[in-house]
């Protein structure tokens, strides 16, 4: 099985990372947001990518720090999707959002995550 991926910004170009947020913005329903931002912060830890992210918005820009990878078993995010969706209420895909209502806004109890190796990493 195949994770979803969605909201790995840190691997764009700051100029790209900007306007790829910047087309996602949007306005979430307050009750919505808080039930979304819990089920992003509360996935299973399924790896960490050795590098820092950055708020490129911002002047200067902050540093969000290092990369944890979330899942719910179905989908992969980064941890820092959260800070997105919080602050710049960034449109998650609809079947994202299907699958968090389904699952009644929280990630499962003993969800598992699939080992998968990215394309174009090595294996140690």
């Amino acid at each position: 099985m195949t994770l979803q991926r969605f909201g790995h910004f840190y691997e764009l170009a700051p100029d790209t990372q900007r306007s790829e947020i910047g087309k996602l913005r949007s306005r979430l329903i307050s009750t919505t947001k808080q039930q979304v931002l819990q089920y992003l912060q509360s996935g299973v830890e399924a790896g960490i990518v050795m590098m820092v992210e950055y708020d490129h918005f911002t002047e200067p820009e902050v540093c969000l720090g290092t990369v944890a990878l979330l899942s719910d078993g179905k989908w992969i995010w980064p941890s820092s999707l959260a800070y997105y969706v919080d602050k710049y209420e960034v449109r998650l895909p609809a079947e994202f959002l299907d699958n968090m209502a389904k699952n009644g806004w929280s990630v499962p109890p003993g969800t598992e995550v699939p080992f998968e190796m990215p394309e174009g990493h090595v294996a140690m």
